[in-house]
């Protein structure tokens, strides 16, 4: 099982637990203020968290494919119970320059994993977009481990 840059939540724990008061707060208003209650594409969020330092023209084809998320995504616990026992290898693949969330929150949703391989790799939150074989070559390595 390789995660990249994923949130890794805790049996209990929603999203919203473990992004800054400000992030989850101004999401919620967000997906108030729409008719079906998601959360839209928030262009200056997708520059500068999750694309921050990628060419102004691959920020705009992301955001042309974005699409509003459903706020439940947000708000709904995880039920990891059943899979806690399971024996399958566990890696992380961490893009260095994802700023989507504070520093260390990815590697240390990964602790709760326990026992993984990472593999460290350079790009944005959005590498797999800007930068596949990047990406692809982390995946190999984290399977070659």
């Amino acid at each position: 099982m390789i995660f990249l840059n994923a949130f890794i939540l805790p049996n209990g724990k929603r999203q919203f637990d473990l992004v800054p008061p400000e992030a989850s707060q101004g999401m919620t208003a967000a997906a108030n203020a729409s008719p079906d209650q998601s959360v839209p594409v928030i262009e200056e969020f997708v520059r500068n968290m999750l694309m921050a330092g990628e060419p102004v023209e691959k920020q705009n084809a992301l955001i042309s494919r974005l699409m509003p998320q459903p706020l439940a995504l947000f708000t709904t616990p995880v039920h990891t119970k059943d899979f806690e026992n399971l024996q399958v290898p566990r890696a992380v693949v961490f893009c260095k320059g994802d700023a989507s969330l504070p520093p260390g929150a990815y590697l240390g949703m990964a602790q709760g994993l326990g026992k993984h391989r990472l593999v460290q790799i350079e790009g944005s939150h959005e590498a797999l977009f800007t930068n596949p074989s990047v990406v692809a070559g982390g995946l190999l390595k984290a399977l070659a481990e």
